[in-house]
């Protein structure tokens, strides 16, 4: 009996074991998983605020590189400029300086207090070493010289420093000469009698001469560091004839009698007439004035009509005879204008139409 009960115990204990296994395993599989960490909304605007600073930080370091390689870019192109520099004897104090020189040069008096003084007024402009007359044999000379003027021709840059300008120079030689004369004397017989004489008369030769100047700079003065020199220019121009191959002549003969009798009428009004009166038959804006009664119209000598952009305009090109009222001299004066029909009548609607014409 007892032995019935103390197995009869130990089933029980067995089933008690095996049920709260049972309960473990099946409390581990109902266990909730853990959840995620649940982070606030705040993180979320800070992270995209960390990102749109990033990007304004790189797009602004951009700019600044781009800034200061577009400025040092610019700086040097600065620095270029400024160091292509003018070579300094073809500024206008040398263009000066050169016209001293020969106003000095083509001035003398041929005698040895001249010839002093003239060697004293060049020491002030030729280079040490030179001839003190800067090239002139005064042992040659019989004229004295006066200086006129000079005009500059050319220039020839022979260093960064240095150039050669050729002058036109103008001056006038003198001299005192013994010309034979006959006189008239009372003989012995009082009969007047004519004789031979002599008497001083002064002479007189203009002279044009093309002068080169070498001249040249050392960073403090100007000075001739050569012996100057006559040269000779052609100065005939090569340029040709404006062309009028690429007009079209007008063909309409009404219309061309029209505008040629319109110029009689344009010219007189430009020749005489003030602006306001003028404006009714010039509308050139950027030319509105005309002569204003400093010269007086003649007559149109020439006049070609060409066609224009529009049925309505004309290019036409015209030589015109003016006549200066005061000293009653004429001079012909070519025009080319834009002739404008406008309603009824005709107007100049350009009076400088070369431009257009090309």
């Amino acid at each position: 009996m007892k032995k019935k009960k103390k197995n009869h115990n130990e089933e029980n204990k067995n089933r008690v074991s095996v049920l709260q296994k049972l309960k473990r395993v099946f409390a581990s599989s109902e266990r909730p998983q853990k959840a995620k960490q649940q982070r606030p909304k705040t993180y979320a605007f800070r992270k995209f605020g960390a990102l749109i600073f990033w990007l304004i930080f790189a797009f602004m370091f951009l700019v600044v590189a781009v800034s200061i390689t577009s400025d040092s870019t610019s700086s040097e192109a600065k620095e270029t400029e400024i160091n292509v520099e003018v070579n300094p004897s073809t500024k206008p104090e040398a263009i000066q300086f050169a016209k001293d020189f020969i106003k000095n040069y083509f001035t003398w008096s041929n005698s040895s207090e001249g010839w002093e003084e003239r060697a004293n007024r060049l020491s002030g402009f030729i280079a040490e070493g030179l001839e003190e007359q800067a090239g002139l044999i005064k042992e040659s000379v019989v004229w004295d010289a006066i200086y006129n003027n000079s005009v500059i021709k050319r220039m020839e840059e022979i260093d960064s420093n240095s150039v050669h300008m050729t002058f036109q120079v103008s001056a006038e030689m003198s001299r005192e000469v013994e010309k034979k004369v006959e006189e008239k004397k009372e003989g012995k017989d009082e009969k007047k009698e004519e004789v031979e004489g002599t008497q001083i008369e002064t002479e007189t030769v203009p002279i044009v001469k093309y002068f080169v100047v070498p001249l040249t700079y050392n960073g403090s003065t100007y000075g001739v560091n050569e012996l100057p020199y006559v040269t000779s220019i052609e100065e005939k121009t090569d340029v040709e004839k404006q062309s009028d191959a690429n007009l079209s002549t007008e063909k309409d003969s009404k219309k061309v009698v029209n505008i040629k009798n319109f110029l009689d009428t344009f010219f007189a009004s430009y020749a005489e007439d003030e602006k306001d009166r003028l404006g009714y038959i010039l509308t050139d804006k950027e030319n509105p004035n005309g002569m204003n009664g400093t010269m007086h119209f003649v007559e149109v000598k020439e006049a070609e009509v060409y066609k224009g952009k529009t049925k309505d305009e004309n290019l036409v090109i015209t030589k015109v005879t003016f006549e200066d009222p005061e000293l009653n001299t004429q001079l012909n004066s070519v025009f080319h204008l834009i002739v404008t029909k406008e309603k009824d009548r005709y107007v100049v609607s350009n009076i400088n139409a070369e431009k257009i014409n090309n």
